[in-house]
C-alpha cells in the first residue's frame, strides 16, 4: 500500500496528513488532502482523503482578569483543540464581550476595562466557545476601604457614603478624576484614629492628601513616597512618631509639606533636597535634631520654612545656607545663634559703629563673612576673632565667653578698649591664643583664671592686673561697657 498526493512526503508509510498503518488502518496526523493507493500484484485502487480538524474546545488563559482602573488592558491567549485534544493551529476565532460597558475585547484578545463591574469576554471557534471572567474594581476603592478600617471609620465625624455602592466621588472627602481614580483625600478634622495604612501608596493619581488635625499614630509609611503625582501632604497635628521617611524625597511634584505638631524624631532626610517643586515646609513642634540637609538650599522654589521649636534642629550659618536669609517666611534657629548674639553684644560694647573695619558685621548669619571673624564649615560657629588695630572703644563683653568653638582671640593694639577681662573667657575650652596687648584691658588675678591663662599656647596680655573678682566686687572707674555677666544670647527667627 502507498500514499500519494499533492502533500506527499515519503518516510516509510508516513504522510504529512495521514499515517498508514498495517492492515490498511489510516490515522490522521495533520490537516490537508492525500490519496491512498492500495496495490495487489498488477491491480491497484485509489482513495482520496481530506483531513480538517473541527474545533471541539476553546480555552482562554488567563481565565479571569481583575482590573484596578478604567483604561487598564491585558491580553488573553486562546487555545483551540479538536475532539482528540490536539491543538488547531491558526484556528479562526471570534471575540465578544457580554458587556462592553465593563470590558471590551479586540480581535487579538486584548481586553480593556471600560467601566466598573464584572462581565465575561468570550472566544468562539466553530461551535466551540471559551470564556474569561473580567472584573473591574478600582484598586483605589480597596485602598479607601483599608483606610476606613485602619482609622476607625465608623467613628469618623463624617463618613457619608463610605463603603456603600455609591461612586467614590460621593464619599465624604474624596475627589476622583474622569477615570474614577482618586485625586484628593480631604479628611482633616474628622476623628481618624489609628495608623496610616501603607496601602495609601497605591493611590497613583492622588494629588492632595490632607489628614491634618486627627488622632493618627505610628510612623509615616514609606510607601507614601510612591505617590508620584502628590502635590500636598498635610499630616500636621496628629501623634505620629518615628523618623521622616527618606522615601518622601521621591515625591517630585510635591509643593507643600506639613508635618508639624507631631512627635517625629531624628534628622531631616537628605533626600528632601531632591524636591525641586517644594514651596512650603513646616516641621515645627516635633523632636527633630541636627542640621538641615544642604540640598534644601538648591530648592529654587522654596518660599517658607518653619522649624522652631525642635530638639536642636538648626540651620548652619554657612555660605551654603545663606539662602535661608532670603526666604519670604521662615521660623528657625541658626546653628550659630549663640555666636551671633555674643558678637552683636560685643559690637555694641566695643563701639562697633566707630571701628576702622566692620565690613558685613550684623549683616547676616554667615559669620565667616564678618570682618575679622572665621567660622568652621559645618555649623558656622566662630573659631577666630581677630580685630587688632581696629579702633575698638569700650569694654569686652562677657558674652565672648559664649563662643564655645573659639580658638583664637586677638584684640591687641586697641588703646581705647578697656575694663576687666571677663572671667567668662575661662569657659572657652578650645581657646589656645589670646592677645590683648596694647589695650586698657586688665587681667583678673583670680587663681583659677590665672591658671587657665598659663595653659594657653599663646597669651600676650596688657601687663595690667585688676585684682580678683569677688561676689561684691564692682568695676573700677576704668571699666567701661556692659557688666561682665551680661548674657550673650538672643532669640532670632530667620
Amino acid at each position: 500500500m502507498s500514499v500519494s498526493g499533492s502533500l506527499l512526503r515519503r518516510l516509510g508509510a508516513v504522510h504529512a496528513t495521514l499515517l498508514v498503518l498495517a492492515a490498511g488502518r489510516v490515522e490522521s496526523v495533520g490537516n490537508g488532502s492525500a490519496t491512498i493507493t492500495a496495490t495487489s500484484g498488477s491491480v491497484s485502487a485509489d482513495l482520496a482523503v481530506r483531513v480538517a480538524q473541527v474545533p471541539a474546545s476553546v480555552e482562554l488563559s488567563p481565565d479571569s482578569l481583575a482590573f484596578g482602573a478604567i483604561g487598564d488592558t491585558a491580553t488573553v491567549v486562546v487555545a483551540v483543540s479538536d475532539g482528540n485534544g490536539h491543538e488547531i493551529r491558526d484556528a479562526a476565532v471570534t471575540w465578544s464581550s457580554d458587556n462592553i460597558a465593563v470590558a471590551a475585547v479586540d480581535d487579538d484578545g486584548v481586553v480593556r476595562a471600560t467601566g466598573n463591574g464584572a462581565t465575561f469576554v468570550r472566544a468562539r471557534s466553530g461551535a466551540a466557545e471559551g470564556s474569561a471572567w473580567v472584573s473591574v474594581v478600582p484598586v483605589d476603592r480597596h485602598v479607601l476601604i483599608r483606610l476606613y478600617e485602619a482609622t476607625s471609620g465608623p467613628e469618623w465625624t463624617h463618613n457619608e457614603n463610605w463603603l456603600t455602592a455609591e461612586p467614590m466621588r460621593d464619599w465624604h472627602g474624596v475627589r476622583v478624576d474622569s477615570g474614577g481614580r482618586v485625586t484628593e483625600l480631604d479628611l482633616g478634622d474628622n476623628g481618624l484614629a489609628g495608623e496610616i495604612p501603607p496601602e495609601l501608596g497605591q493611590l497613583g493619581n492622588l494629588q492632595r492628601l490632607d489628614l491634618r488635625n486627627n488622632y493618627l499614630t505610628g510612623e509615616i509609611p514609606p510607601e507614601l513616597g510612591q505617590l508620584a503625582n502628590l502635590q500636598l501632604l498635610n499630616l500636621r497635628n496628629n501623634a505620629l512618631t518615628g523618623p521622616i521617611p527618606p522615601e518622601l524625597g521621591q515625591l517630585a511634584n510635591l509643593q507643600r509639606l506639613y508635618l508639624n505638631d507631631n512627635e517625629l524624631t531624628g534628622p531631616i532626610p537628605l533626600e528632601l533636597g531632591q524636591l525641586g517643586n517644594l514651596q512650603q515646609v513646616d516641621l515645627r513642634n516635633n523632636y527633630l535634631t541636627g542640621p538641615i540637609p544642604p540640598g534644601l538650599g538648591q530648592l529654587a522654589k522654596l518660599e517658607s520654612l518653619y522649624l522652631n521649636p525642635n530638639d536642636g534642629l538648626c540651620v548652619p550659618g554657612t555660605r551654603a545656607f545663606s539662602w535661608a536669609d532670603t526666604l519670604a517666611v521662615a521660623d528657625f534657629s541658626w546653628c550659630n545663634e549663640a555666636d551671633i548674639g555674643a558678637l552683636e553684644i560685643f559690637h555694641e560694647s566695643a563701639g562697633g559703629g566707630g571701628w576702622r573695619h566692620d565690613d558685613r558685621w550684623l549683616g547676616s548669619a554667615v559669620l565667616d563673612d564678618w570682618y575679622g571673624v572665621a567660622a568652621e564649615a559645618e555649623r558656622g560657629r566662630v573659631t577666630r576673632l581677630e580685630l587688632g588695630s581696629n579702633d575698638l572703644d569700650g569694654g569686652l563683653s562677657a558674652g565672648v565667653g559664649e563662643l564655645a568653638e573659639l580658638r583664637t582671640l586677638k584684640l591687641n593694639s586697641n588703646l581705647d578698649l578697656g575694663g576687666r577681662l571677663p572671667i567668662s573667657l575661662a569657659r572657652l575650652s578650645q581657646l589656645d591664643t589670646l592677645w590683648y596687648d596694647g589695650t586698657g584691658l586688665c587681667t583678673p588675678t583670680d587663681t583659677e583664671f590665672l591658671q587657665w591663662l598659663r595653659e594657653l599656647d599663646s597669651h600676650v596680655g596688657s601687663g595690667t592686673d585688676c585684682g580678683a573678682l569677688t561676689p561684691t566686687a564692682t568695676c573700677s572707674s576704668s571699666c567701661t561697657g556692659p557688666p561682665a555677666d551680661r548674657p550673650g544670647m538672643r532669640v532670632r527667627t530667620g
